[in-house]
């Protein structure tokens, strides 16, 4: 029998701005490229500490080709949780991090998603695993997790509809 599995959805990496600031252009790559040159400073989680958006953002600075540009406007911190409250307090213009990290805090807005080739998903998935002495309860929190309701709520936090 096939195991009972819901697909709660998929959060992006994406940058965070102040709330009320204005909207940056970044629907391509190289408008990526454009606005990020153009920042005053940006901070992100430490690669070396294992944050994934911040390994996933240092890549892509790569990529574009802005790696070194980018270094003297950079603020590293533990994780992106972090480089978002530095948008917060006004310390630095844009943090890069998950979108539903940015969207649960109060004070900043989602610039936006990092445009193709350079979007990241990770997607969730809820399901009882095969060794479970009672799986009853793992298939109730499932089927309530699976409610309308509910499935509002968890896109409201952040969590896109997976593919």
């Amino acid at each position: 029998m096939a195991e009972p599995r819901l697909t709660i959805g998929a959060v992006s990496a994406g940058l965070a701005m102040r709330a009320g600031a204005s909207t940056p252009k970044m629907a391509t790559a190289e408008e990526l490229r454009e606005t990020l040159l153009a920042v005053r400073s940006i901070s992100y989680g430490d690669p070396a500490r294992g944050a994934t958006a911040g390994i996933h953002f240092h890549g892509v600075l790569g990529r574009l080709g802005i790696a070194e540009a980018m270094m003297p406007k950079t603020v590293l911190v533990p994780f992106g949780v972090e480089a978002i409250e530095k948008v917060v307090k006004g310390w630095v213009e844009y943090a890069a991090s998950q979108s539903s990290e940015i969207l649960a805090t109060p004070g900043v807005a989602l610039a936006g998603l990092l445009p193709p080739p350079h979007h990241s998903s990770t997607t969730y998935v809820a399901a009882p695993t095969a060794s479970a002495a009672n799986r009853a309860p793992a298939l109730a929190y499932i089927r309530f997790l699976a409610q309308p309701v509910i499935i509002a709520r968890i896109r409201a936090l952040g969590l896109a509809a997976a593919n």
